[in-house]
């Protein structure tokens, strides 16, 4: 049977769009309220699918529904990459749709972790973290706060040179040094080494990891403990998990790294 335009739309990345490019959908009425189905697929790019130019892949379903549906041009996001938007999740302000993108995370991942922070965030509010990580909080989760000897200027230009030359454009009302961003970012890095070196691109994989230690020696393993350890006395569960996961993984790619010269 035919279903409608609304349960036919199909929105990738997210549900603020602008741009069509085309609509093509059957004109057989609209249901009171819309239907809409939202897609956050992993390790699917926007060029992997045929309606946006791919002639190779074949992804069949969402070709078909993409052909009977909308098609965005432009989306907006935290990040464009799946395991950077899903992990930097956690330490940003709930708001709407949050929940469903850290119970996202913590079905897939499985990284433990990031999976009790997930479960954890069963209890997030927004007045919780504005209390805790707002303005005026009791913890900042700025880097400049931890570096006051330092000029805020040089550290914000810095950050946004590093994200600039890896084409990293967050979409997230966070400033550049938000443990969030920050976060995302590192995420992203250690994509892009695997993809380069799925690609068997060896040079690009060693710069892509070369600037991932830098960024952690000069960026986010610079305040990512004290921040945790700020955050243990608050008693909000899934931002202690998650900023103990995140101090681990640092903590972790550092030491695995500290062996390695500058060439």
């Amino acid at each position: 049977s035919q279903i409608s335009k609304y349960q036919q739309t199909v929105l990738y990345n997210a549900a603020l769009s602008t741009n069509r490019r085309r609509v093509r959908v059957p004109d057989n009425g609209s249901p009171d309220r819309p239907n809409l189905v939202f897609i956050l697929p992993d390790r699917l790019r926007r060029d992997s699918m045929a309606c946006y130019g791919n002639d190779w892949i074949q992804s069949p379903h969402l070709n078909g529904l993409a052909e009977q549906s909308f098609v965005f041009e432009n989306a907006y996001v935290t990040q464009p990459v799946c395991a950077p938007a899903r992990s930097s999740s956690a330490p940003e302000r709930p708001r709407s749709g949050w929940e469903d993108e850290v119970k996202s995370l913590g079905s897939e991942v499985l990284d433990e972790p990031l999976r009790a922070a997930a479960e954890a965030a069963r209890e997030a509010t927004e007045g919780t973290y504005l209390g805790l990580l707002g303005p005026g909080g009791f913890v900042s989760p700025r880097e400049v706060a931890y570096r006051p000897q330092e000029d805020p200027g040089k550290i914000m230009s810095d950050l946004a040179a590093f994200y600039e030359a890896f084409a990293f454009s967050p979409k997230a009302e966070d400033p550049l040094d938000h443990i969030a961003v920050e976060a995302g970012f590192a995420g992203y890095l250690r994509l892009k080494e695997l993809y380069a070196l799925a690609r068997r691109d060896e040079k690009g994989a060693a710069t892509t990891a070369e600037a991932h230690r830098h960024f952690l020696e000069e960026h986010l393993g610079t305040f990512v403990e004290p921040f945790a350890q700020g955050l243990e006395p608050s008693g909000v569960s899934y931002l202690v998990a998650a900023a103990r996961g995140l101090l681990e993984r640092v903590k972790k790619s550092l030491d695995e790294t500290a062996g390695v010269s500058e060439p």
